[in-house]
């Protein structure tokens, strides 16, 4: 008899810490989790086929936004950030959000042999808000393709989506 109260004095004192683990009494915490979606940065001109062999620009995210990235460099992974020709060679940095600026992004693709207008790049990104923002939310700035002989072509224009993943 001794034992089975042990026991069960036992089991109570084990339990009494028992809970819903939120640490607020019972009440739940209603935090969001992040939702991923991707911007599709794409090329476009007037010839479809014109070649470029570099593109380089600067995307702006709208606030909220962030994309996973090394703390201490900025570089994106290439799983973050997938360029759409996988011969190319392919980087991104991402800068945070300061009171003064918002978080950017710093890309630069480039393939000797060339490439087509078209697809450039996905690149996934986070946000803690219920509404995701669009297409128009974000936006493309320094924006530089050339030629084979480092030569600027104004003729190709970038162009963006947005989807939710």
């Amino acid at each position: 008899m001794r034992f089975l109260i042990l026991m069960v004095l036992l089991a109570a004192n084990l339990l009494s810490g028992c809970g819903t683990g939120s640490g607020a009494g019972g009440v739940m915490d209603a935090t969001v989790p992040p939702r991923n979606l991707t911007v599709q940065l794409a090329t476009q001109a007037a010839n479809p086929a014109t070649v470029y062999y570099s593109a380089e620009l600067t995307l702006r995210l709208p606030a909220g936004v962030t994309v996973q990235a090394a703390a201490d460099t900025g570089v994106i992974a290439a799983d973050v950030f997938v360029a759409a020709d996988p011969t190319a060679l392919a980087g991104a940095r991402f800068v945070a959000a300061s009171t003064s600026k918002p978080a950017t992004v710093k890309v630069i693709v480039a393939n000797p042999t060339g490439m087509v207008v078209g697809p450039l790049a996905t690149l996934t990104c986070s946000t803690a808000s219920t509404t995701l923002p669009g297409a128009s939310s974000f936006s493309l700035e320094e924006f530089v393709v050339k030629d084979a002989s480092g030569i600027p072509l104004d003729t190709v224009t970038p162009k963006l989506a947005v989807q939710p993943l």
